[in-house]
């Protein structure tokens, strides 16, 4: 098996989407701090994989293990998108992540031979509260059946200029009689948004 599918899977293409939840499509999700360290990155490569496996667990019951598949790869660190820059470590950050199976390690796995390389290109999570400095929103009408959550997190990004990714905020309490709302981070993994507080917003 060309390990390349991985590519696929992050990208979420075709079926693949399925088994793939994450809020970013196409890129790990970083902070500041882990997008120029090695290790960090590896652990939220880890998380990435381990949600993965949990939804396909969900479809087909697997035993396949995060530590161990991470233990039979090999990870190369650039940073450039191309993966022609080798990262220097805790100094700058990482842009992409070239995976290869380790020499030794190809049958590793039962009934599949692994092969191929892949590679994975990073993001840098966008901190929301040094973003956002329009916190009140005009003309904003909700309609009788929908509660409007989308509604309120579209109109705040696009107030704010800042790129919507679907799922990746949520409104956690909506108050027609004072209008106000306030909006908080979702649980979905690899969120390329990142609150230290919830934002309080008011609309007209």
């Amino acid at each position: 098996m060309d390990i390349k599918g991985i590519e696929d899977f992050v990208d979420k293409k075709g079926a693949y989407k399925l088994f793939n939840k994450a809020v970013l499509k196409g890129y790990i999700a970083l902070s500041a701090s882990e997008i120029i360290s090695q290790e960090l990155t590896i652990l939220n490569l880890k998380d990435y994989a381990q949600n993965v496996i949990n939804r396909v667990n969900k479809f087909v019951k697997t035993d396949i293990d995060v530590e161990y598949l991470f233990d039979i790869v090999n990870f190369e660190f650039f940073s450039d998108y191309e993966a022609t820059k080798l990262h220097i470590d805790n100094q700058e950050q990482i842009k992409s992540i070239k995976v290869t199976v380790k020499e030794g390690k190809e049958n590793s796995l039962e009934q599949v031979s692994l092969s191929g390389s892949a590679t994975v290109k990073t993001f840098l999570k966008l901190d929301l509260n040094n973003l956002i400095n329009i916190t009140t929103l005009n003309n904003l009408k909700f309609g009788a059946i929908h509660p409007g959550e989308g509604k309120i997190i579209s109109h705040l990004l696009k107030a704010n200029n800042i790129e919507e990714y679907n799922k990746g905020l949520i409104v956690k309490n909506i108050d027609k009689s004072n209008k106000s709302a306030i909006i908080s981070l979702s649980d979905r993994f690899n969120n390329p948004y990142f609150l230290s507080s919830d934002i309080e917003l008011n609309y007209t």
